[in-house]
């Protein structure tokens, strides 16, 4: 599984090359239309996840080790939802496995 993402990631970046270089832009409203869109997306996935403003490490990484026990059906469909973006988290986060430190 990690090979398709790899070369999903690959396929992406190389489509993404190749639109800078011929000079394609998004046009803003679009991309702030992707922002507010992602930025929903993220609050739905922190409010069935339990995370909260201002957590410190330790408790983000207790509630996620909680939300993967969660049997619920909302944070089935939430998981499943974080396991399609993982390339673009672990491109811009450390992902840590393990028992949170503290």
């Amino acid at each position: 599984m990690d090979e398709l993402m790899t070369d999903a990631a690959g396929a992406r970046g190389a489509a993404l090359a190749e639109a800078e270089a011929r000079g394609l832009t998004v046009p803003e409203s679009e991309r702030a239309e992707l922002a507010r869109a992602w930025d929903d997306q993220v609050y739905q996935w922190s409010a069935v996840f339990g995370f909260r403003y201002g957590m410190s490490p330790a408790q983000v990484a207790a509630a996620a080790l909680e939300a993967l026990a969660s049997p619920g059906q909302g944070a089935d469909l939430a998981r499943a939802d974080l396991a399609r973006h993982r390339a673009l988290f672990a491109a811009r986060y450390d992902i840590v496995h393990g028992a949170p430190e503290g």
